[in-house]
């Protein structure tokens, strides 16, 4: 039900891209077209595939061509030719269920390996959207960042004018130029973080990033909540035991290592199988024959018993035994990461939006006190210490409430990412929001 309704949801279609700045859809499908990881998987999928074609065909008749040629001395002065050439068929029919278990653990690695691959297109889509959040950030907070060196600039040019008039006393226009100068150096660490943010998403996309678009994110970011942001954390536990991909590899390798026991604890028992041949033979011993070629033909059935194997069998049981104990174990293991991940993803979910409200909050206060000091530094009442330290406070709640507005989306990504539901949204087709949505400038 919870996948039906985001899928509805998210079926409508897309905005331009401003300015060509990289949109999430064409990020995520970038990725995913070319990523290592995913063809590697990819691989790890096709031999399993192989392996079952090869599992199955124990069930069909196995047929082979043999030929033999043999030239011994019969007298002093003659050579005899004893050649042979024929086809010898068998077909097992009956193995105590070797074939079986056999086919299914075969099917289990396929389906392992399948979870496997899907998984990790689900973690790069995972990475490349909390990326994509964290250039968007980024550049937001490196934007704030220059506006507020440029207002120190105005601020420094202005100062030194009304220092020069006698208005102000030196130490206050030090003061200006220190913060003009420390903003200058805060605004190239932002910078920093951007470009090397937008680097790294350019690496994993293989597409030059140098601007990233908002509304589409925002819009995966209205719908994830639509859609997940009303679980509990026992809800949203149930639905990741369900469909995680980690979760369905882990219990396909369970059921493959329960079928290797089986056919492992089945192999000392012993096999009824059809044989038959067709034998053709070349005999010139007997020159009186015009005919030196004779043909046998024989139907029957063979049983096939080990009797003694030197420890093999033992040895596989064991093996076998040893595979179920860590795959049961690597089970539980993903259970408990499971859980901690979603509880930790719930609670972030539940809390960061209430987080985003305050520092919105605090940042409209805090805006509203740097332009009333402003206005009351120019009439006097408040000196450039007050300014300053306005100044500060504004733009450090204003960048805490770019860092809050996001951070509700990337646990949203990251419980879509656990419950499997991150595969299932088709980018290309993210609603834009229907108004404009609120972001620190």
């Amino acid at each position: 039900m919870i996948r039906a309704c985001l899928l509805i949801m998210l079926s409508i279609s897309p905005a331009l891209a401003q300015d060509r700045c990289l949109r999430l859809p064409e990020a995520v499908d970038a990725a995913l077209d070319w990523a290592p990881q995913v063809a590697v998987a990819g691989s790890e999928r096709e031999v399993a595939r192989s392996r079952v074609l090869a599992a199955r065909s124990r069930n069909l008749p196995q047929f082979n061509l043999f030929a033999q040629a043999g030239i011994g001395e019969a007298q002093p002065i003659d050579t005899v030719r004893d050649d042979q050439v024929g086809i010898r068929g068998n077909w097992e029919l009956y193995s105590f269920g070797q074939r079986q278990a056999a086919i299914e653990e075969a099917r289990q690695t396929l389906r392992a390996a399948q979870a496997g691959e899907l998984e990790a297109q689900n973690d790069l889509a995972e990475q490349v959207i909390l990326l994509y959040y964290e250039a968007l950030r980024t550049a937001r907070i490196a934007s704030l960042q220059r506006a507020q060196t440029e207002g120190y600039a105005r601020e420094a040019e202005t100062i030194t004018k009304r220092l020069d008039r006698g208005l102000v006393t030196r130490s206050d226009a030090r003061q200006i130029e220190a913060r003009y100068a420390s903003s200058l150096a805060e605004q190239e660490l932002a910078d920093l973080r951007r470009d090397q943010t937008q680097a790294e998403l350019s690496v994993v996309t293989d597409v030059e990033v140098t601007c990233v678009e908002e509304n589409s994110a925002l819009a995966l970011g209205q719908s994830l909540a639509d859609v997940l942001g009303r679980l509990n954390p026992t809800e949203a536990l149930l639905l990741a035991e369900d469909s995680a991909y980690a979760m369905l590899r882990a219990r396909a390798r369970v059921r493959s290592a329960q079928a290797r026991l089986r056919g492992a604890n089945r192999a000392g028992l012993p096999t009824l199988s059809l044989t038959a041949f067709v034998l053709g033979e070349y005999d010139d011993s007997d020159l009186l024959i015009d005919d030196r070629w004779s043909q046998e033909d024989r139907v029957g059935f063979s049983v096939r018993q080990d009797i003694f194997t030197g420890g093999r069998l033992r040895a596989e049981r064991s093996e076998s035994r040893a595979r179920l104990r860590g795959a049961a174990a690597d089970l539980a293991i993903e259970r408990q990461r499971l859980e901690m991940e979603v509880r930790r993803s719930v609670l972030g979910v539940q809390r960061q939006g209430a987080v985003a409200t305050r520092r919105e909050a605090a940042s409209l206060a805090a805006f509203d006190r740097l332009e009333a000091t402003s206005l009351e530094l120019e009439r006097g009442t408040k000196t450039i210490t007050d300014f300053v330290l306005a100044n500060d406070d504004y733009y450090r709640t204003a960048i805490d409430e770019v860092a809050a507005s996001w951070a509700r989306d990337q646990e949203l990504v990251r419980l879509a990412s656990l419950t499997g539901l991150l595969l299932e949204i088709d980018y290309r087709e993210v609603r834009e929001p229907a108004e404009e949505v609120r972001l620190p400038e």
